[in-house]
Order: C-alpha cells, then sequence, then structure tokens
C-alpha cells in the first residue's frame, strides 16, 4: 500500500500531539510531590507501558526527520541536469494508478469501477 508524504505527515503530527500529550502528563507528574500516599488520595496518577514509551520516542524521532530529503533530491537534479534521470513511462503511469486507487480506498470509496 502506498502512502502519500501528505498522509504520513498527518499521522506524525497526529502522534507528535500524543507525544506532548504525555510529556505534559509527565511534566505535571515530576512537578507534583512524590509521595505515593498523597498521589494515591488524589486519585491522580499514568503508567506508561514500555510499548507507549517507544512510540513516543520513535514519534520525536520521525518528527525530528525532514520533511524533504535534500540529498535524494539534489540527486536527482543532478541526474536531471545531467540528461541521465528516465523514467519509464509505464511507471509513472502506475504510480498515477495506485495513487489513485490508494486515495479512493483511504476515502473509504473503494476504487472506482
Amino acid at each position: 500500500m502506498m502512502i502519500s508524504q501528505k498522509q504520513l505527515m498527518a499521522v506524525l503530527r497526529a502522534q507528535s500531539e500524543v507525544a506532548s500529550a504525555v510529556d505534559r502528563v509527565e511534566e505535571a507528574r515530576t512537578n507534583r510531590p512524590t509521595d505515593e500516599a498523597q498521589a494515591a488520595r488524589d486519585g491522580d496518577g499514568i503508567n506508561l507501558s514500555d510499548r507507549a514509551r517507544e512510540v513516543v520516542r520513535v514519534t520525536r524521532a520521525l518528527a525530528d526527520m525532514p520533511e524533504v530529503r535534500e540529498d535524494l533530491v539534489r540527486d536527482i537534479k543532478e541526474r536531471i541536469e545531467a540528461g541521465d534521470y528516465d523514467i519509464p513511462a509505464e511507471d509513472v503511469a502506475e504510480k498515477i494508478l495506485s495513487r489513485t486507487i490508494v486515495g479512493d480506498i483511504l476515502r473509504n470509496d473503494g476504487p472506482e469501477t
């Protein structure tokens, strides 16, 4: 399945919002008294699983990645300028069709027939 960069960025933004919320909760937790009995009386607390912590870590790492891979863009520009960049028309048509189908599926319309 093909996911566009726009779709990926939307997911990363949502995950980043979750990570920010987790940060706020953890910050509030560390700024509270460490008396566990007081926390139990207040009914406040949070326990993050190792999996949740890993999701937050990966989300932060992905958010730090550039949206544009400048090295790849530079390489393609150089190949175009040198006349060495050739993409078969069949490959272009296949990408167009696959992205259209994926877009239809993601909109829950299903592929157009």
